[in-house]
């Protein structure tokens, strides 16, 4: 696509994608997760959740098609429902073999992330 900016940017800066993880999930659920060590692109495939980050008052409901990059240096929460008892998200992904997780009930919700380096 010509004339995009983030294109140009992630060209400029030779990103390249370094790790990338499935997350599948259902039911009530929420997972914390520490401070990205590289800049985390997410895309919602399927369903929808909430996204807290550190120092950030207000979470952000994610809806299907939503794609949205956390920064290096906060800690976030993806949720199925708020008021779940938090996970550990990196023990979730580290106990599989494929890079795809699942946790909760179900499959209503489905998404990819990937860390990027510069």
């Amino acid at each position: 696509m010509k004339g995009d900016p983030l294109t140009d940017i992630l060209t400029l800066t030779s990103a390249r994608c370094v790790e990338v993880g499935i997350l599948v999930a259902g039911g009530s659920w929420a997972l914390r997760f520490p401070p990205p060590n590289k800049i985390k692109f997410v895309a919602v495939v399927k369903g929808n959740c909430w996204l807290t980050i550190k120092d950030e008052a207000d979470p952000l409901h994610i809806e299907t098609g939503d794609v949205f990059v956390l920064p290096a240096e906060r800690a976030f929460v993806l949720a199925g429902d708020l008021n779940a008892p938090q996970t550990e998200g990196l023990n979730i992904f580290a106990d599989t073999t494929d890079k795809i997780a699942k946790v909760g009930d179900g499959d209503d919700f489905f998404a990819v992330g990937a860390h990027i380096a510069l």
